[in-house]
């Protein structure tokens, strides 16, 4: 089902293109559903309310004062609680997790953790100026980088306490259609198509597919086409083109889409300003501020 209750009200921002690391924090309405899959790890600190998490046929529940990690390429439903939640996330793509160094995220799966007082009053101060437009100085750059140190640092130093209702469950018939869906995402694709990947009459697909994945087989291709469109976005495509490329029917569709998945529209999240200098071609990358190339290090915070 698309995603409900939403508006284009998140705070982003983009700390770095390679490797890429992005900032979102916000408000979820009580009881919006919000279905993404995206390449990139998640670092997610809970700030007020509460959040329910489904992957891979578990449900994880999240409070205020706790911190998430949301594996790459896997599909996770988030549902706000009664009251709503607000949050502040990180984005990190292969690069910005291989500068994490040995033993970083990048190989664990889902985390919850209960978060350092001190590290829940920076991410509420953090949002609030995120929203006011007022964290671009260089300073306060520096802060989300050393916050997100602190963050995985919080991950890192305790053992995942995850809350499942089930286990996740693996189908061969099902794998064989999603690794068919991964290759042909960006031509149309029928309902006869994946059940024949699958080797299955396509009512029995339709409903083992929902049962498994937790989308449908349309709404898998759409998240697959705008986690491709963000790639095109950061590299400086027009979005005229973007839309074309990955399948929309025209700009105006791939516009409304990429906000509702993502929560800022194409404009809005290509036009970003990249804050820092990218390293030349052929030339080594300075580590991500706030972190070793090791292990991460507890470093200040900034009030």
């Amino acid at each position: 089902m698309p995603n409900s209750n939403h508006s284009d009200g998140l705070a982003f921002l983009r700390l770095g293109a390679a490797p890429c690391l992005e900032v979102f924090a916000g408000d979820e309405p009580a009881r919006s559903r919000r279905i993404v899959l995206q390449d990139e790890v998640e670092v997610r600190l809970v700030l007020r309310g509460d959040v329910d998490v489904g992957s891979d046929g578990a449900s994880h529940a999240a409070g205020a004062a706790m911190l998430m990690l949301l594996p790459a390429r896997r599909l996770h439903a988030t549902t706000a609680g009664a009251q709503g939640h607000s949050f502040i996330a990180f984005h990190l793509d292969q690069d910005a997790l291989a500068r994490l160094g040995p033993g970083s995220l990048a190989a664990r799966g889902f985390a919850c953790v209960d978060a350092p007082g001190e590290l829940v009053a920076l991410g509420l101060e953090t949002q609030s100026l995120l929203a006011a437009g007022a964290i671009s100085m260089p300073a306060r750059l520096e802060s989300l980088s050393r916050m997100l140190g602190d963050l995985v640092a919080a991950i890192d130093a305790e053992a995942p306490r995850v809350s499942a209702s089930g286990p996740a469950t693996r189908v061969a018939s099902i794998e064989r259609a999603l690794s068919y869906l991964r290759e042909h995402f960006m031509r149309e694709i029928s309902l006869q198509d994946l059940a024949a990947a699958a080797g299955l009459s396509k009512f029995h697909f339709v409903r083992l597919f929902a049962a498994v994945v937790g989308s449908t087989p349309h709404r898998y291709q759409l998240l697959l086409r705008i986690s491709q469109a963000r790639h095109l976005l950061r590299q400086g495509d027009e979005i005229a083109d973007v839309a074309q490329r990955t399948g929309f029917f025209d700009q105006s569709h791939f516009t409304a889409c990429f906000r509702e998945v993502v929560g800022v529209t194409p404009g809005r999240y290509q036009s970003h300003p990249v804050n820092g200098p990218a390293a030349a071609p052929g030339t080594a990358r300075p580590p991500l501020r706030g972190m070793s190339t090791g292990r991460t290090e507890s470093l200040r915070r900034v009030s």
